[in-house]
Protein backbone atom coordinates (compact mmCIF):
# COMPACT_ATOMS: atom_id res chain seq x y z
CA UNK A 1 0.00 0.00 0.00
CA UNK A 2 1.28 3.49 -0.89
CA UNK A 3 0.79 5.65 2.19
CA UNK A 4 1.16 9.38 1.48
CA UNK A 5 -0.66 11.51 -1.08
CA UNK A 6 2.62 12.70 -2.61
CA UNK A 7 3.83 9.12 -3.01
CA UNK A 8 0.59 8.18 -4.76
CA UNK A 9 1.01 10.99 -7.29
CA UNK A 10 4.58 9.81 -7.93
CA UNK A 11 3.43 6.20 -8.32
CA UNK A 12 0.67 7.27 -10.74
CA UNK A 13 3.22 9.24 -12.80
CA UNK A 14 5.60 6.28 -12.89
CA UNK A 15 2.87 3.98 -14.15
CA UNK A 16 2.19 6.43 -16.98
CA UNK A 17 5.91 6.69 -17.75
CA UNK A 18 6.22 2.90 -17.83
CA UNK A 19 3.45 2.90 -20.45
CA UNK A 20 5.55 5.25 -22.62
CA UNK A 21 3.84 8.55 -21.75
CA UNK A 22 5.40 11.74 -20.41
CA UNK A 23 2.90 12.95 -17.76
CA UNK A 24 2.03 16.64 -17.32
CA UNK A 25 4.15 18.56 -14.83
CA UNK A 26 1.25 18.94 -12.40
CA UNK A 27 -1.42 16.32 -11.70
CA UNK A 28 -4.22 17.64 -9.49
CA UNK A 29 -6.42 14.85 -8.05
CA UNK A 30 -10.03 14.86 -9.20
CA UNK A 31 -9.33 16.78 -12.41
CA UNK A 32 -9.07 15.48 -15.98
CA UNK A 33 -5.78 16.64 -17.52
CA UNK A 34 -4.89 16.81 -21.23
CA UNK A 35 -1.25 16.78 -22.28
CA UNK A 36 1.07 16.29 -25.26
CA UNK A 37 2.30 12.86 -26.32
CA UNK A 38 4.30 13.94 -29.36
CA UNK A 39 6.48 16.67 -27.83
CA UNK A 40 4.41 19.55 -29.25
CA UNK A 41 2.82 22.11 -26.95
CA UNK A 42 -0.37 22.29 -28.98
CA UNK A 43 -0.96 18.54 -28.75
CA UNK A 44 -3.64 17.23 -26.37
CA UNK A 45 -3.77 13.55 -27.30
CA UNK A 46 -2.82 12.40 -23.79
CA UNK A 47 -5.23 12.40 -20.86
CA UNK A 48 -5.12 11.34 -17.23
CA UNK A 49 -7.33 11.47 -14.15
CA UNK A 50 -6.13 10.73 -10.62
CA UNK A 51 -9.13 10.10 -8.38
CA UNK A 52 -9.76 12.66 -5.65
CA UNK A 53 -9.08 10.10 -2.90
CA UNK A 54 -6.01 8.92 -4.87
CA UNK A 55 -7.02 5.27 -4.60
CA UNK A 56 -6.62 4.90 -8.34
CA UNK A 57 -6.55 6.64 -11.68
CA UNK A 58 -6.81 6.19 -15.42
CA UNK A 59 -4.84 7.51 -18.40
CA UNK A 60 -4.53 7.12 -22.15
CA UNK A 61 -3.33 8.41 -25.49
CA UNK A 62 -5.92 9.03 -28.20
CA UNK A 63 -3.20 9.04 -30.87
CA UNK A 64 -2.04 5.47 -30.25
CA UNK A 65 -5.14 4.04 -28.58
CA UNK A 66 -3.21 3.35 -25.37
CA UNK A 67 -5.32 2.97 -22.23
CA UNK A 68 -4.11 2.22 -18.73
CA UNK A 69 -5.14 2.26 -15.10
CA UNK A 70 -3.36 2.52 -11.75
CA UNK A 71 -4.37 1.36 -8.29
CA UNK A 72 -2.80 2.49 -5.02
CA UNK A 73 -2.92 -0.97 -3.48
CA UNK A 74 -2.42 -4.56 -4.53
CA UNK A 75 -5.49 -6.39 -5.84
CA UNK A 76 -5.68 -8.58 -2.73
CA UNK A 77 -5.87 -5.54 -0.39
CA UNK A 78 -9.26 -4.46 -1.76
CA UNK A 79 -12.61 -5.91 -0.78
CA UNK A 80 -14.84 -7.10 -3.66
CA UNK A 81 -16.96 -3.96 -3.17
CA UNK A 82 -13.88 -1.71 -3.37
CA UNK A 83 -12.66 -3.48 -6.51
CA UNK A 84 -16.05 -3.01 -8.14
CA UNK A 85 -16.07 0.68 -7.14
CA UNK A 86 -12.59 1.19 -8.63
CA UNK A 87 -13.63 -0.48 -11.88
CA UNK A 88 -16.69 1.77 -12.02
CA UNK A 89 -14.63 4.92 -11.41
CA UNK A 90 -11.98 3.91 -13.96
CA UNK A 91 -14.72 3.32 -16.52
CA UNK A 92 -16.29 6.69 -15.64
CA UNK A 93 -12.93 8.47 -16.06
CA UNK A 94 -12.48 6.92 -19.48
CA UNK A 95 -16.03 7.82 -20.44
CA UNK A 96 -15.46 11.44 -19.40
CA UNK A 97 -12.22 11.65 -21.39
CA UNK A 98 -13.87 9.98 -24.37
CA UNK A 99 -16.85 12.35 -24.26
CA UNK A 100 -14.52 15.35 -24.33
CA UNK A 101 -12.53 13.83 -27.20
CA UNK A 102 -15.65 12.97 -29.21
CA UNK A 103 -16.97 16.52 -28.85
CA UNK A 104 -13.63 18.02 -29.98
CA UNK A 105 -13.44 15.68 -32.94
CA UNK A 106 -17.04 16.45 -33.91
CA UNK A 107 -16.29 20.19 -33.99
CA UNK A 108 -13.08 19.52 -35.95
CA UNK A 109 -14.99 17.46 -38.53
CA UNK A 110 -17.53 20.28 -38.97
CA UNK A 111 -14.70 22.77 -39.48
CA UNK A 112 -13.06 20.38 -41.96
CA UNK A 113 -16.28 20.31 -43.99
CA UNK A 114 -16.41 24.11 -44.14
CA UNK A 115 -12.75 24.45 -45.17
CA UNK A 116 -13.03 21.67 -47.74
CA UNK A 117 -15.99 23.40 -49.39
CA UNK A 118 -14.09 26.70 -49.47
CA UNK A 119 -11.00 25.17 -51.07
CA UNK A 120 -10.52 25.21 -54.83
CA UNK A 121 -8.85 22.73 -57.20
CA UNK A 122 -5.18 22.04 -56.46
CA UNK A 123 -2.72 23.64 -58.88
CA UNK A 124 -0.54 20.98 -60.60
CA UNK A 125 2.31 23.53 -60.60
CA UNK A 126 2.22 23.91 -56.80
CA UNK A 127 5.87 23.97 -55.57
CA UNK A 128 5.42 20.91 -53.34
CA UNK A 129 3.88 18.81 -56.11
CA UNK A 130 6.57 19.95 -58.55
CA UNK A 131 9.34 19.13 -56.09
CA UNK A 132 7.89 15.67 -55.41
CA UNK A 133 7.13 15.02 -59.09
CA UNK A 134 3.47 14.03 -58.56
CA UNK A 135 0.07 15.24 -59.70
CA UNK A 136 -2.88 16.35 -57.55
CA UNK A 137 -5.27 13.46 -56.88
CA UNK A 138 -8.55 14.29 -55.11
CA UNK A 139 -6.94 17.14 -53.17
CA UNK A 140 -7.68 20.86 -53.05
CA UNK A 141 -5.95 24.15 -52.32
CA UNK A 142 -6.54 27.14 -50.02
CA UNK A 143 -4.38 30.05 -51.08
CA UNK A 144 -0.86 28.65 -51.39
CA UNK A 145 -1.62 25.64 -49.17
CA UNK A 146 -2.53 22.16 -50.37
CA UNK A 147 -5.46 20.54 -48.53
CA UNK A 148 -5.48 16.73 -48.16
CA UNK A 149 -8.75 15.19 -46.85
CA UNK A 150 -8.91 12.37 -44.29
CA UNK A 151 -11.82 10.03 -44.99
CA UNK A 152 -13.25 7.11 -43.05
CA UNK A 153 -14.46 3.83 -44.50
CA UNK A 154 -17.95 5.26 -43.91
CA UNK A 155 -17.08 7.95 -46.54
CA UNK A 156 -17.34 10.76 -43.99
CA UNK A 157 -14.73 13.54 -43.80
CA UNK A 158 -12.94 13.59 -40.43
CA UNK A 159 -10.04 16.01 -40.89
CA UNK A 160 -7.56 17.78 -43.14
CA UNK A 161 -3.82 17.91 -43.64
CA UNK A 162 -2.29 21.18 -44.85
CA UNK A 163 0.96 21.27 -46.87
CA UNK A 164 2.59 24.63 -47.52
CA UNK A 165 4.74 25.53 -50.52
CA UNK A 166 7.93 24.76 -48.57
CA UNK A 167 6.64 21.30 -47.59
CA UNK A 168 5.71 22.01 -43.97
CA UNK A 169 2.77 19.89 -42.84
CA UNK A 170 0.16 20.31 -40.16
CA UNK A 171 -3.19 18.79 -39.28
CA UNK A 172 -6.49 20.42 -38.41
CA UNK A 173 -6.49 20.78 -34.64
CA UNK A 174 -8.41 18.19 -32.58
CA UNK A 175 -9.39 16.11 -35.63
CA UNK A 176 -9.76 12.32 -35.49
CA UNK A 177 -6.83 10.87 -37.44
CA UNK A 178 -6.73 7.27 -36.21
CA UNK A 179 -7.97 4.85 -38.87
CA UNK A 180 -8.72 7.63 -41.38
CA UNK A 181 -6.92 8.10 -44.68
CA UNK A 182 -6.78 9.74 -48.10
CA UNK A 183 -7.60 7.44 -51.02
CA UNK A 184 -6.42 7.67 -54.63
CA UNK A 185 -8.18 5.49 -57.22
CA UNK A 186 -10.81 2.80 -56.84
CA UNK A 187 -9.78 -0.40 -55.01
CA UNK A 188 -9.97 -3.27 -57.49
CA UNK A 189 -8.26 -6.28 -56.00
CA UNK A 190 -5.33 -4.39 -54.44
CA UNK A 191 -4.71 -1.37 -52.18
CA UNK A 192 -1.27 0.02 -51.36
CA UNK A 193 -0.94 1.90 -48.05
CA UNK A 194 1.80 4.54 -47.68
CA UNK A 195 2.56 7.12 -45.00
CA UNK A 196 2.68 10.33 -47.07
CA UNK A 197 0.60 11.80 -49.89
CA UNK A 198 3.57 12.17 -52.25
CA UNK A 199 4.56 8.53 -51.72
CA UNK A 200 1.00 7.30 -52.29
CA UNK A 201 0.65 9.45 -55.43
CA UNK A 202 3.98 8.18 -56.77
CA UNK A 203 2.95 4.54 -56.32
CA UNK A 204 -0.47 5.13 -57.90
CA UNK A 205 1.04 6.86 -60.92
CA UNK A 206 3.71 4.14 -61.30
CA UNK A 207 1.47 1.08 -60.84
CA UNK A 208 -2.16 2.11 -61.30
CA UNK A 209 -3.04 0.54 -57.95
CA UNK A 210 -5.39 2.33 -55.58
CA UNK A 211 -3.41 3.86 -52.72
CA UNK A 212 -4.30 5.03 -49.22
CA UNK A 213 -2.31 7.61 -47.24
CA UNK A 214 -2.04 6.92 -43.49
CA UNK A 215 -0.16 10.23 -42.84
CA UNK A 216 2.26 8.78 -40.27
CA UNK A 217 3.72 5.51 -38.97
CA UNK A 218 1.43 5.35 -35.95
CA UNK A 219 -1.66 5.36 -38.17
CA UNK A 220 -0.54 2.59 -40.56
CA UNK A 221 -2.00 -0.30 -38.59
CA UNK A 222 -5.34 1.41 -37.79
CA UNK A 223 -5.73 2.25 -41.51
CA UNK A 224 -4.97 -1.25 -42.80
CA UNK A 225 -7.26 -2.77 -40.16
CA UNK A 226 -10.07 -0.42 -41.23
CA UNK A 227 -9.51 -1.32 -44.90
CA UNK A 228 -9.36 -5.05 -44.12
CA UNK A 229 -12.65 -4.86 -42.20
CA UNK A 230 -14.35 -2.89 -44.99
CA UNK A 231 -12.83 -4.86 -47.90
CA UNK A 232 -12.01 -8.37 -46.61
CA UNK A 233 -11.25 -9.80 -50.06
CA UNK A 234 -8.86 -7.08 -51.27
CA UNK A 235 -5.09 -7.57 -51.25
CA UNK A 236 -3.09 -5.06 -49.19
CA UNK A 237 0.51 -3.98 -49.70
CA UNK A 238 2.13 -1.73 -47.12
CA UNK A 239 4.69 0.57 -48.74
CA UNK A 240 6.94 1.06 -45.72
CA UNK A 241 9.02 4.12 -44.97
CA UNK A 242 12.61 2.94 -44.44
CA UNK A 243 13.53 5.43 -41.70
CA UNK A 244 17.14 4.30 -41.44
CA UNK A 245 18.34 7.87 -40.83
CA UNK A 246 15.68 8.90 -38.33
CA UNK A 247 15.85 9.23 -34.57
CA UNK A 248 12.55 7.76 -33.40
CA UNK A 249 10.15 9.48 -31.01
CA UNK A 250 11.12 7.18 -28.15
CA UNK A 251 14.75 8.24 -28.40
CA UNK A 252 13.80 11.89 -28.93
CA UNK A 253 11.82 11.84 -25.69
CA UNK A 254 14.88 10.48 -23.91
CA UNK A 255 17.02 13.28 -25.35
CA UNK A 256 19.11 10.80 -27.34
CA UNK A 257 20.58 11.61 -30.75
CA UNK A 258 22.96 9.86 -33.09
CA UNK A 259 26.47 11.28 -33.66
CA UNK A 260 26.96 12.86 -37.07
CA UNK A 261 28.77 10.56 -39.49
CA UNK A 262 31.17 12.64 -41.58
CA UNK A 263 31.60 9.89 -44.18
CA UNK A 264 27.90 9.40 -44.81
CA UNK A 265 26.92 13.04 -44.25
CA UNK A 266 23.96 12.38 -41.97
CA UNK A 267 23.25 11.10 -38.45
CA UNK A 268 23.89 7.42 -37.76
CA UNK A 269 21.04 4.92 -38.00
CA UNK A 270 18.41 4.78 -35.33
CA UNK A 271 17.93 1.06 -34.96
CA UNK A 272 14.27 1.54 -34.10
CA UNK A 273 13.47 2.50 -37.73
CA UNK A 274 9.92 3.54 -36.75
CA UNK A 275 8.51 3.42 -40.27
CA UNK A 276 9.66 -0.14 -40.91
CA UNK A 277 8.61 -1.33 -37.45
CA UNK A 278 5.11 0.14 -37.83
CA UNK A 279 4.69 -1.31 -41.33
CA UNK A 280 5.87 -4.76 -40.23
CA UNK A 281 3.51 -4.74 -37.26
CA UNK A 282 0.58 -3.73 -39.48
CA UNK A 283 1.43 -6.36 -42.12
CA UNK A 284 1.45 -9.11 -39.50
CA UNK A 285 -1.85 -7.89 -38.06
CA UNK A 286 -3.84 -8.25 -41.30
CA UNK A 287 -1.74 -10.62 -43.41
CA UNK A 288 -0.58 -7.88 -45.80
CA UNK A 289 2.51 -7.85 -48.01
CA UNK A 290 5.40 -5.52 -47.25
CA UNK A 291 7.29 -3.39 -49.79
CA UNK A 292 10.45 -1.81 -48.33
CA UNK A 293 12.42 0.84 -50.29
CA UNK A 294 15.82 -0.74 -51.10
CA UNK A 295 18.10 2.00 -49.79
CA UNK A 296 21.69 1.23 -48.83
CA UNK A 297 23.55 2.60 -45.83
CA UNK A 298 24.95 5.56 -47.74
CA UNK A 299 21.71 6.66 -49.42
CA UNK A 300 19.56 9.49 -48.13
CA UNK A 301 16.09 8.33 -49.18
CA UNK A 302 13.43 6.81 -46.97
CA UNK A 303 10.28 6.24 -49.08
CA UNK A 304 9.12 5.20 -52.55
CA UNK A 305 8.93 8.80 -53.72
CA UNK A 306 12.68 8.97 -53.05
CA UNK A 307 13.10 5.74 -55.06
CA UNK A 308 11.33 7.40 -57.99
CA UNK A 309 13.58 10.46 -57.70
CA UNK A 310 16.82 8.45 -57.63
CA UNK A 311 16.04 5.33 -59.69
CA UNK A 312 12.93 6.20 -61.70
CA UNK A 313 9.30 5.10 -61.56
CA UNK A 314 10.17 1.78 -63.17
CA UNK A 315 12.01 0.87 -59.96
CA UNK A 316 8.91 1.82 -57.95
CA UNK A 317 6.65 -0.35 -60.12
CA UNK A 318 9.08 -3.27 -59.91
CA UNK A 319 9.36 -3.02 -56.13
CA UNK A 320 5.62 -2.86 -55.55
CA UNK A 321 4.88 -5.65 -58.05
CA UNK A 322 7.48 -7.87 -56.36
CA UNK A 323 5.68 -7.39 -53.05
CA UNK A 324 2.27 -8.02 -54.62
CA UNK A 325 3.05 -11.62 -55.53
CA UNK A 326 3.04 -13.15 -52.02
CA UNK A 327 -0.12 -11.43 -50.77
CA UNK A 328 -2.06 -14.24 -49.18
CA UNK A 329 -5.81 -14.28 -49.69
CA UNK A 330 -8.03 -14.71 -46.69
CA UNK A 331 -8.48 -18.37 -45.90
CA UNK A 332 -12.09 -19.52 -46.00
CA UNK A 333 -13.26 -20.33 -42.50
CA UNK A 334 -15.74 -22.93 -41.42
CA UNK A 335 -19.19 -21.82 -40.38
CA UNK A 336 -19.68 -20.55 -36.83
CA UNK A 337 -22.40 -22.56 -35.12
CA UNK A 338 -23.46 -21.51 -31.62
CA UNK A 339 -25.90 -22.96 -29.12
CA UNK A 340 -27.89 -20.22 -27.31
CA UNK A 341 -28.36 -22.56 -24.32
CA UNK A 342 -24.69 -23.58 -24.00
CA UNK A 343 -22.39 -20.51 -24.25
CA UNK A 344 -19.19 -22.21 -23.04
CA UNK A 345 -18.25 -23.90 -26.39
CA UNK A 346 -19.06 -20.62 -28.15
CA UNK A 347 -16.70 -18.69 -25.88
CA UNK A 348 -13.99 -21.27 -26.53
CA UNK A 349 -14.52 -20.93 -30.29
CA UNK A 350 -14.36 -17.13 -29.97
CA UNK A 351 -10.98 -17.39 -28.22
CA UNK A 352 -9.65 -19.77 -30.86
CA UNK A 353 -10.81 -17.56 -33.73
CA UNK A 354 -10.03 -14.10 -32.34
CA UNK A 355 -7.42 -14.50 -29.61
CA UNK A 356 -5.08 -17.39 -30.31
CA UNK A 357 -1.52 -17.91 -31.48
CA UNK A 358 0.16 -21.18 -32.42
CA UNK A 359 3.68 -21.52 -31.02
CA UNK A 360 5.72 -24.71 -31.41
CA UNK A 361 2.56 -26.61 -32.22
CA UNK A 362 0.69 -25.37 -29.13
CA UNK A 363 -2.36 -23.09 -29.40
CA UNK A 364 -1.95 -20.22 -26.92
CA UNK A 365 -4.73 -17.86 -25.85
CA UNK A 366 -3.90 -14.16 -26.26
CA UNK A 367 -6.76 -12.84 -24.15
CA UNK A 368 -6.73 -13.15 -20.36
CA UNK A 369 -9.11 -12.03 -17.61
CA UNK A 370 -7.83 -11.18 -14.16
CA UNK A 371 -9.32 -9.13 -11.35
CA UNK A 372 -12.37 -8.29 -13.45
CA UNK A 373 -10.26 -6.81 -16.29
CA UNK A 374 -9.46 -8.17 -19.76
CA UNK A 375 -5.92 -8.04 -21.13
CA UNK A 376 -5.19 -8.64 -24.83
CA UNK A 377 -1.87 -9.41 -26.51
CA UNK A 378 -0.67 -6.82 -29.06
CA UNK A 379 2.48 -8.61 -30.21
CA UNK A 380 4.62 -7.23 -27.37
CA UNK A 381 2.57 -7.03 -24.18
CA UNK A 382 -0.90 -7.40 -22.66
CA UNK A 383 -2.46 -3.93 -22.22
CA UNK A 384 -5.88 -3.67 -20.66
CA UNK A 385 -8.89 -4.01 -22.97
CA UNK A 386 -12.17 -2.44 -21.98
CA UNK A 387 -15.02 -4.85 -21.37
CA UNK A 388 -17.15 -2.81 -23.79
CA UNK A 389 -14.64 -3.60 -26.55
CA UNK A 390 -14.74 -7.34 -25.84
CA UNK A 391 -18.54 -7.20 -25.69
CA UNK A 392 -18.64 -5.45 -29.10
CA UNK A 393 -16.43 -8.18 -30.58
CA UNK A 394 -18.76 -10.84 -29.18
CA UNK A 395 -21.75 -9.09 -30.77
CA UNK A 396 -19.98 -9.07 -34.17
CA UNK A 397 -18.89 -12.69 -33.72
CA UNK A 398 -22.38 -13.88 -32.79
CA UNK A 399 -24.05 -11.81 -35.52
CA UNK A 400 -22.22 -13.89 -38.16
CA UNK A 401 -22.99 -17.20 -36.45
CA UNK A 402 -25.66 -19.80 -37.14
CA UNK A 403 -27.71 -22.09 -34.87
CA UNK A 404 -29.51 -25.35 -35.36
CA UNK A 405 -33.29 -25.13 -35.35
CA UNK A 406 -35.34 -28.24 -34.70
CA UNK A 407 -37.92 -29.02 -37.36
CA UNK A 408 -41.61 -28.62 -36.69
CA UNK A 409 -42.57 -31.45 -39.02
CA UNK A 410 -42.03 -35.09 -38.23
CA UNK A 411 -39.00 -36.79 -39.84
CA UNK A 412 -37.68 -33.44 -41.12
CA UNK A 413 -33.98 -32.61 -40.70
CA UNK A 414 -32.70 -29.83 -38.38
CA UNK A 415 -31.89 -26.63 -40.27
CA UNK A 416 -29.29 -23.91 -39.81
CA UNK A 417 -30.69 -20.46 -39.09
CA UNK A 418 -28.99 -17.12 -38.24
CA UNK A 419 -28.06 -17.04 -34.56
CA UNK A 420 -29.59 -13.56 -34.04
CA UNK A 421 -27.79 -12.56 -30.81
CA UNK A 422 -29.61 -10.83 -27.99
CA UNK A 423 -28.35 -9.00 -24.91
CA UNK A 424 -28.92 -12.16 -22.89
CA UNK A 425 -26.99 -14.48 -25.23
CA UNK A 426 -24.08 -12.01 -25.51
CA UNK A 427 -23.99 -11.60 -21.71
CA UNK A 428 -23.89 -15.39 -21.38
CA UNK A 429 -21.04 -15.58 -23.90
CA UNK A 430 -19.16 -12.87 -21.99
CA UNK A 431 -19.54 -14.72 -18.68
CA UNK A 432 -18.37 -17.95 -20.31
CA UNK A 433 -15.43 -16.08 -21.85
CA UNK A 434 -14.37 -14.87 -18.40
CA UNK A 435 -14.18 -18.49 -17.32
CA UNK A 436 -12.25 -19.54 -20.42
CA UNK A 437 -9.74 -16.67 -20.19
CA UNK A 438 -9.38 -16.40 -16.40
CA UNK A 439 -5.91 -16.12 -14.86
CA UNK A 440 -5.66 -16.85 -11.12
CA UNK A 441 -4.48 -14.00 -8.89
CA UNK A 442 -1.31 -15.91 -7.96
CA UNK A 443 -0.04 -15.20 -11.50
CA UNK A 444 0.92 -11.53 -11.36
CA UNK A 445 2.56 -9.70 -14.26
CA UNK A 446 5.32 -10.12 -15.23
CA UNK A 447 5.15 -13.90 -15.35
CA UNK A 448 5.24 -16.85 -17.73
CA UNK A 449 1.96 -18.53 -18.62
CA UNK A 450 2.14 -21.35 -19.36
CA UNK A 451 5.56 -21.95 -17.85
CA UNK A 452 8.17 -24.09 -19.58
CA UNK A 453 11.49 -25.44 -18.45
CA UNK A 454 14.34 -23.11 -19.34
CA UNK A 455 12.31 -19.90 -19.25
CA UNK A 456 14.45 -16.99 -17.98
CA UNK A 457 13.30 -15.33 -14.73
CA UNK A 458 10.33 -13.10 -15.54
CA UNK A 459 11.53 -10.36 -13.18
CA UNK A 460 14.80 -10.08 -15.12
CA UNK A 461 13.14 -9.43 -18.50
CA UNK A 462 12.62 -5.97 -20.00
CA UNK A 463 10.06 -5.97 -22.87
CA UNK A 464 11.15 -3.79 -25.82
CA UNK A 465 9.71 -3.12 -29.26
CA UNK A 466 11.60 -5.99 -30.88
CA UNK A 467 11.94 -8.59 -28.11
CA UNK A 468 12.67 -9.41 -24.48
CA UNK A 469 16.02 -8.48 -22.91
CA UNK A 470 17.36 -10.42 -19.92
CA UNK A 471 19.22 -7.70 -18.00
CA UNK A 472 21.12 -10.29 -15.99
CA UNK A 473 22.59 -12.34 -18.85
CA UNK A 474 22.15 -9.92 -21.80
CA UNK A 475 20.35 -12.68 -23.68
CA UNK A 476 17.69 -11.51 -26.11
CA UNK A 477 14.47 -13.44 -26.75
CA UNK A 478 11.64 -13.13 -29.26
CA UNK A 479 8.30 -11.81 -28.09
CA UNK A 480 5.86 -14.53 -27.10
CA UNK A 481 2.28 -14.44 -25.81
CA UNK A 482 3.43 -16.76 -23.00
CA UNK A 483 5.09 -13.76 -21.32
CA UNK A 484 2.32 -11.97 -19.44
CA UNK A 485 3.30 -8.31 -18.97
CA UNK A 486 1.22 -5.15 -19.33
CA UNK A 487 3.68 -2.73 -20.96
CA UNK A 488 6.62 -2.79 -23.40
CA UNK A 489 9.13 -0.03 -24.02
CA UNK A 490 8.48 1.72 -27.37
CA UNK A 491 12.04 1.42 -28.72
CA UNK A 492 14.08 -1.48 -30.06
CA UNK A 493 17.28 -3.12 -28.85
CA UNK A 494 20.11 -4.55 -30.95
CA UNK A 495 22.45 -6.87 -29.02
CA UNK A 496 25.14 -6.55 -31.70
CA UNK A 497 25.09 -2.76 -31.93
CA UNK A 498 27.40 -0.79 -29.59
CA UNK A 499 25.41 2.18 -28.27
CA UNK A 500 27.12 5.58 -28.39
CA UNK A 501 28.61 6.88 -25.18
CA UNK A 502 26.11 9.20 -23.45
CA UNK A 503 28.59 12.06 -23.44
CA UNK A 504 26.14 14.73 -22.21
CA UNK A 505 24.98 12.51 -19.35
CA UNK A 506 28.53 11.59 -18.32
CA UNK A 507 29.57 15.26 -18.43
CA UNK A 508 26.59 16.09 -16.20
CA UNK A 509 27.59 13.41 -13.68
CA UNK A 510 31.24 14.52 -13.60
CA UNK A 511 30.03 18.07 -13.04
CA UNK A 512 28.07 16.87 -9.99
CA UNK A 513 30.81 14.58 -8.64
CA UNK A 514 34.14 15.68 -10.20
CA UNK A 515 36.25 13.59 -7.82
CA UNK A 516 33.78 10.98 -6.65
CA UNK A 517 33.56 7.98 -9.04
CA UNK A 518 32.01 5.92 -6.24
CA UNK A 519 28.89 8.13 -6.22
CA UNK A 520 28.58 7.83 -10.00
CA UNK A 521 28.91 4.04 -9.76
CA UNK A 522 26.27 3.96 -7.01
CA UNK A 523 23.85 5.96 -9.17
CA UNK A 524 24.47 3.54 -12.04
CA UNK A 525 23.69 0.64 -9.71
CA UNK A 526 20.49 2.42 -8.59
CA UNK A 527 19.38 2.92 -12.21
CA UNK A 528 20.09 -0.72 -13.02
CA UNK A 529 18.07 -1.90 -10.03
CA UNK A 530 15.08 0.23 -11.06
CA UNK A 531 15.09 -1.37 -14.52
CA UNK A 532 14.01 -4.65 -12.95
CA UNK A 533 10.92 -5.67 -10.98
CA UNK A 534 13.07 -6.96 -8.13
CA UNK A 535 12.11 -5.59 -4.70
CA UNK A 536 13.98 -8.15 -2.58
CA UNK A 537 16.62 -5.63 -1.52
CA UNK A 538 13.96 -3.59 0.33
CA UNK A 539 15.69 -0.31 -0.51
CA UNK A 540 14.32 3.24 -0.46
CA UNK A 541 16.45 5.67 -2.47
CA UNK A 542 16.87 9.25 -1.26
CA UNK A 543 18.45 12.01 -3.36
CA UNK A 544 19.57 14.60 -0.81
CA UNK A 545 21.28 17.86 -1.72
CA UNK A 546 21.01 21.64 -1.98
CA UNK A 547 18.92 23.36 -4.70
CA UNK A 548 20.19 22.96 -8.29
CA UNK A 549 22.41 20.03 -7.38
CA UNK A 550 21.00 17.69 -10.05
CA UNK A 551 18.25 15.98 -8.03
CA UNK A 552 15.42 16.97 -10.38
CA UNK A 553 17.33 16.03 -13.54
CA UNK A 554 18.24 12.61 -12.13
CA UNK A 555 14.62 12.00 -11.04
CA UNK A 556 13.28 12.91 -14.51
CA UNK A 557 15.79 10.66 -16.29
Amino acid sequence: MIATAADRVVAFRRTMEAAGLEPPETIAPGRLHRFATNGRRSDTAGWCLLFEDQEGGAFGDWRTGLRGAWRARAETEYTPEQRADLRRRIAAARAEAEAQQVERQKRAAERAQRLWKRAGPADPSHPYLQRKGVRPHYIRQLGATLVIPLWGTDRNLYGLQFISADGKKRFLKHMAKRGHFHIIGRPAGMVVVAEGYATAATIHEATGYATATSFDAGNVRPVVEAIRERLPEVGIIIAADNDHGTVCRGHQQEGLTRPFNEEVGRPEWCLCNPGLLAATDAARAVGAALAVPPFGDEEYGTDWNDVAATHGREAVAAGIEAAAAPVRPQEPREEIILDPKDPYPGAKLFLERRYSHREEGVLLHTLHEQGGQFFGYNGRSYPEIEESGVRAELWNFAARAMRWKLPTKKDAEPELHPFQPTTTTVNNLLDALRGQAHLPSRLQAPCWFPERGGDPPALALVPLANGLLDVQTRQFFDHTPRFFVHHALPFAYDPAWPPPRPEAWLAFLHQLWPDDPESIATLQELFGYLLTHDTRQQKCFLLVGPPRSGKGTIARV
